[in-house]
């Protein structure tokens, strides 16, 4: 399996220490099977970075409501132009996501695109399959996801888990610390995990859900991880200081803080 980071930030742009990341997307790949992780601003440029066509695009998880996570309404108007126009798409997509993120798509929809009240695009085929505690097949991968605490409990969110023959890929969406993210990261070979709190802000995880690097260690030491990567970080501290304060929780696997369009074997 390739993952490829297409976005690595949030919503916070020309701070100290942020090179102006992208808002998080993830893409998963693994011979045909393509899966991407969140759906946001830019996202068919950033697919064309990295010269992916929107014809492997197939597949998107989605792990929450929240803006900066999910804007796949402006992703499927792209779809509908590109092959109303002669173009190649994946005449199916089918979305992962959680009920309340289902129920928003049709909202937005309905409120954008007035004259289709009811009818959406004819392309692409969305088929929505809800996900809360959950086991599915994509292909020849195996996608777990589980609920976990984000947005004062008040949000529906999930972090995913994928699948093959041994080999595990986990990312964790927006969260603190819950039982939820523990399950999705034990013995993953690859972790992608929500950063984005300043080192020594511990009031977070418990509160409105989010972790500090210190707290990815300690799920990272806890569940067994290999590797983590390090993402949706808001530029408060340094790179290094970052990777630094995630080992100081004892965690010895190997850590990154993750870059837009970087890649990883698993």
């Amino acid at each position: 399996m390739k993952c490829t980071i297409l976005g690595a930030g949030s919503p916070t742009y020309q701070l100290p220490y942020t090179k102006n990341t992208h808002l998080p997307a993830y893409l998963l790949e693994d011979g045909e099977d393509c899966i991407l992780f969140e759906c946001t601003e830019n996202m068919v440029t950033r697919l064309s970075e990295i010269s992916v066509p929107l014809s492997r695009l197939s597949t998107v998880a989605i792990t929450h409501v929240h803006l900066d996570h999910f804007q796949l309404p402006a992703l499927v108007l792209s779809l509908f132009c590109t092959k109303i126009a002669g173009g190649q798409i994946s005449d199916i997509l089918t979305v992962y996501a959680p009920q309340e993120v289902i129920r928003a798509y049709y909202a937005i929809m309905d409120l954008q695109v007035p004259d289709r009240k009811g009818r959406g695009f004819e392309y692409p085929q969305i088929t929505f399959v809800p996900v809360s505690d959950s086991n599915n097949r994509t292909g020849s991968l195996t996608l777990m996801s589980k609920p976990v605490y984000h947005g004062n409990g008040a949000v529906e969110s999930v972090a995913y888990r994928v699948e093959k023959q041994g080999k595990i890929v986990a990312y964790s969406g927006d969260c603190g610390m819950c039982e939820g993210i523990k399950t999705i990261a034990r013995d993953a070979d690859l972790f992608l995990c929500d950063s984005s709190v300043q080192i020594g802000d511990f009031s977070s995880s418990s509160k409105y859900g989010h972790f500090n690097p210190f707290e990815v260690g300690i799920v990272c030491k806890e569940a067994g991880v290999k590797r983590v990567v390090l993402v949706h970080y808001a530029g408060y501290d340094l790179p290094e200081a970052m990777i630094t304060e995630c080992k100081r929780s004892g965690f010895t696997g190997e850590v990154i803080c993750g870059q837009d369009y970087m890649t990883y074997e698993v």
